[in-house]
């Protein structure tokens, strides 16, 4: 159950799950809903948006101690001018840095980062203290600069 969407400070949007898989399709419905209702954003990025919130909170719950029995994991959208950051926290834990790695064909897994890295204009690990987890960044296109 999402805790809803609740404004950090001026201009941050934060969205706290529990550290189940389904937090994964909450904060993409979450992050998809702000950036277009709220935020005004055009619906494509909205869409890249949600495949790469899905793709990130769902590593952090297999990879991190999120996934743990009363673990958690948080959404943070951070719009500017131009571009809106995303970022996943997670509890950390994980046993190596976050990074693309290369999947079978045939693999039903392995190409999360690998999507983030195609699709974000930039991306990296996050640590900040005791916050960890994965940024990711997106160009911040209306519907009408968008035609």
């Amino acid at each position: 159950m999402t805790t809803g969407p609740i404004q950090v400070h001026y201009g941050v949007f934060r969205c706290s799950l529990p550290g189940e898989l389904t937090a994964a399709a909450q904060a993409r419905d979450w992050a998809a809903a702000t950036l277009t209702h709220r935020l005004g954003l055009a619906p494509d990025t909205a869409e890249t948006a949600k495949l790469l919130v899905s793709e990130t909170v769902t590593n952090a719950v297999l990879h991190t101690a999120s996934g743990r029995p009363g673990g958690s994991v948080t959404v943070e959208l951070h719009p500017g001018p131009a571009s809106v950051r995303i970022e996943v926290h997670d509890a950390g834990g994980a046993a190596t840095a976050p990074r693309p790695v290369p999947a079978a064909p045939d693999a039903v897994h392995g190409r999360g980062l690998a999507l983030v890295a195609a699709l974000a204009s930039e991306w990296g690990p996050l640590v900040h203290g005791r916050v960890r987890g994965v940024y990711f960044t997106l160009p911040a296109h209306t519907p009408r600069e968008h035609r």
